[in-house]
């Protein structure tokens, strides 16, 4: 044999051995080929010569044969030149039997590192050794490698000499490429089965013998522990054993079952276990054959879930049952109230009095320590199996059942606010905070917790209006009330959008010249179907749901507004006097506010006047003086409104930049009747004149109280007995008449 001719070329393919029905296929185009390549072999009489035309219809016939073969057929000569180049070689390779046939197949089939293992093969044919299996590349036409899987035998001639070899070949390429993504898919399943925390296991049905699993134990327990069900079931919480069972059985019926339990670890302590199967492979007959299962363990997730649920029902500060479970077991308490006999529970809602200001003042550490204390106190108050809430900031709810009396929750009431009013150490500060108590009944005939809790909390708004400390049952009075607020509250929004306020101002007279010096802007709203509505009726609502921010903006630029036409009118007016409510103080954008409106509408700070409460200025002082001194500093005076009724520090009042206080009218009422409304005013101007302050009682209405002041020398009054609150038209008429406190003998006109 000549050495055999190849091209430089490589592949990497490892040769994968032919399967036993491969070699069955191969032996018969190993046996036609023989007949083919010996025109003498008769394979029924080897010692009969074949000739002439029989020979060429028989060698016609069996390469008919050949190329109608599913394998590849090639004969080789000795010199491993194409003899012979069946119809499944061509179509593998894409050559045709003309540019095939006579070429050494080193020099166009084979690839560079192959040369050597087929030499190899070449001589353990010719050696005698016979048939071969063996795997080659082969390159095509198009120079891409294919991988053939051979059977190679020798044909021997008349002397028993080799003279042919041939191969028979099926193309596995494919298969080898499905069997290399098999085995990679196996072992990408094995390392992530491997590296996963859960135990992955697949086990025989119904024997449950493990077939594999991919770690030894769960919680100390091996699989086989685990799958065996006595075993098992002593582990299991006895509550999930009977589920366990059928949990089995769900899997075999549906072919896929979740299911959660409680396992106990080796060292006795519960943990939560997660079963997941599913039917891998099933018989003939249908039934399950193999079923794959996953442990995980999710007791870490049961925490979070039962964390979750708590918090949701749960106030996080103190512990206590929140507004939703509060209304789950006041619906619950329902029920039996409905019933005959009914079973009777009262709700008592209660809130600390001024906890805003000690939160405030003092931090909300400390006022959550607050909190926490006082529902600590709350619960030695409260009867055995009865419910307590913190339904927020600093509200709680009490739902206490089967009340007998009226007098029985009136009596836990008292005990409650005595409770709560104890002094509280809060590091260096003691507090005596108090709680003002909503109670309702369940002898109402309520249908929803919702309206229960409302009732309650509506009780409590009154008790509040009564002042610290106290407690009120509810009644229908109230709930009337209450609508009737809603409804306001309503037509306050309306009556901002639909400009039904409207200004009327009081003149401030010098008790010097008897002259208009000021006036003061009072609000007043034009309802639609009421008439004019007193500010009175009003403003504490829109305090309360912050619409007074609003109001207070457009009192002030009307004023302005309104002061500019008088002056254009020839009308001098010193002053404009405009109230300041607590809601607008507490906006940090009050000064930007004043100031822009000033810019607007043109009215000079220094003829306007802000009046603001005693009770607003003290609420939090110090924010309080540096808001008033920026708005000073803009040239606008500051008045203290109703002094003397609020709980001014001394020392503070020095430290406030204004300029007048008004004397409530509460003590000029009674000033020539009352000694000690006498004294308190007569000390009210004395202490304004040491701070070098103007004092301007409000409220006078008669001569006497005139006469009073008078001789107290005070600067200013204001009063029905000059002017009640007009209209700005009414205004300007007594600006134009000029008209005086005092005629001529100093006597009012």
């Amino acid at each position: 044999m000549v050495p055999i001719i190849k091209a430089d070329r490589t592949n990497g393919y490892s040769p994968t051995p032919p399967s036993g029905l491969y070699l069955a296929l191969c032996r018969v185009p190993i046996t036609l080929a023989r007949y083919l390549m010996h025109p003498q072999f008769d394979p029924k009489q080897p010692d009969t010569p074949l000739t002439g035309a029989f020979w060429k219809k028989r060698h016609d016939l069996l390469a008919a044969v050949l190329d109608t073969a599913g394998v590849l057929v090639v004969v080789l000569d000795r010199q491993g030149r194409i003899v012979f180049f069946n119809r499944a070689s061509k179509q593998t390779t894409g050559y045709t039997t003309r540019e095939i046939k006579g070429c050494a197949i080193g020099d166009i089939l084979l690839l560079s590192e192959e040369v050597g293992s087929t030499l190899q093969i070449f001589e353990r044919l010719l050696a005698g050794e016979s048939p071969i299996t063996h795997e080659t590349f082969w390159l095509t036409k198009q120079g891409t490698p294919r991988l053939i899987a051979w059977t190679s035998t020798a044909l021997h001639d008349g002397a028993g000499e080799v003279e042919y070899l041939v191969g028979t070949g099926m193309d596995i390429t494919e298969r080898q490429q499905a069997e290399r993504d098999l085995r990679e898919s196996e072992t990408r399943f094995r390392t992530l089965a491997e590296q996963s925390p859960d135990i992955i296991y697949i086990v025989e049905h119904p024997s449950k013998r493990p077939l594999y699993l991919n770690r030894d134990s769960l919680l100390g327990y091996s699989v086989s522990e685990l799958e065996q069900p006595q075993e098992a079931l002593l582990a299991v919480h006895p509550e999930e054993r009977e589920e366990l069972r059928a949990h089995w059985q769900r899997v075999v019926d549906s072919g896929t079952d979740i299911f959660e339990f409680r396992l106990r670890d080796k060292e006795g302590q519960w943990e939560w276990v997660q079963s997941r199967k599913r039917v891998l492979t099933r018989g003939s007959n249908g039934k399950p054959t193999q079923i794959l299962g996953h442990l995980t363990l999710i007791t870490a997730r049961k925490d979070a879930e039962a964390q979750l649920r708590h918090n949701a029902l749960y106030d996080s500060l103190t512990e206590l049952p929140n507004r939703t479970l509060f209304l789950d077991r006041l619906t619950q308490a329902l029920e039996p109230a409905r019933r005959e006999p009914p079973i009777p529970f009262a709700v008592l809602c209660l809130d600390l009095d001024r906890f805003k200001v000690i939160n405030d003042s003092l931090g909300h550490a400390l006022g959550d320590h607050l909190l926490v204390t006082v529902a600590r106190r709350l619960e030695l108050c409260l009867p055995p199996g009865d419910t307590l809430a913190r339904l927020g900031g600093d509200e709680f709810v009490l739902l206490v059942e089967g009340v007998e009396r009226l007098s029985e929750i009136t009596h836990l009431a008292e005990r409650i606010r005595q409770t709560v009013a104890e002094p509280f150490a809060l590091r260096d500060h003691t507090v005596y905070p108090n709680a003002s108590i909503g109670i309702t009944l369940s002898t109402t005939n309520y249908d929803r917790a919702g309206d229960v809790l409302r009732d309650a909390e509506i009780a409590m708004y009154r008790a509040k209006s009564l002042g610290r400390g106290h407690y009120a049952v509810f009644d229908q009075a109230m709930h009337a009330y209450a609508l009737t607020l809603l409804r306001m509250e309503v037509d306050l929004r309306q009556a901002i959008e639909q400009e039904q306020f409207c200004l009327y101002y009081q003149p401030i007279v010098s008790l010097v010249t008897g002259q208009i010096v000021a006036v003061e802007a009072l609000l007043r709203w034009n309802h639609p179907q009421r008439g004019l509505v007193s500010p009175a009726e009003f403003i504490t609502l829109a305090e309360e749901t912050g619409l007074i921010v609003p109001i207070g903006e457009w009192v002030l630029r009307e004023a302005c507004k309104q002061g500019k036409i008088w002056g254009a009118k020839g009308l001098s007016l010193l002053c404009l006097s405009v109230n300041l409510s607590g809601c607008q103080l507490k906006q940090a954008n009050i000064v930007e506010m004043v100031e822009r409106v000033l810019r607007e509408t043109g009215w000079p700070p220094t003829q306007l006047k802000l009046e603001l409460t005693e009770s607003v200025i003290m609420e939090n002082a110090e924010s309080s003086i540096k808001t008033l001194q920026a708005l000073n500093d803009l040239g606008i005076g500051i008045s203290i409104d109703d002094f003397g009724m609020g709980y001014s520090s001394l020392s503070y009042l020095q430290r406030f930049p204004i300029d007048t206080l008004k004397i409530d009218r509460s003590f000029i009422r009674d000033v020539t009747l009352n000694s000690g409304d006498a004294a308190i005013t007569t000390a009210i101007i004395a202490l304004a004149r040491s701070l070098k302050l103007s004092v301007l009682p409000e409220g006078v209405e008669t001569e006497e109280q005139l006469r009073f002041i008078q001789a107290q020398r005070c600067d200013e009054m204001q009063g029905f007995l000059f002017s009640r609150p007009v209209p700005p038209e009414q205004i300007a008429n007594l600006l134009r008449e000029g008209r005086s406190l005092f005629n001529g003998n100093g006597r009012r006109h």
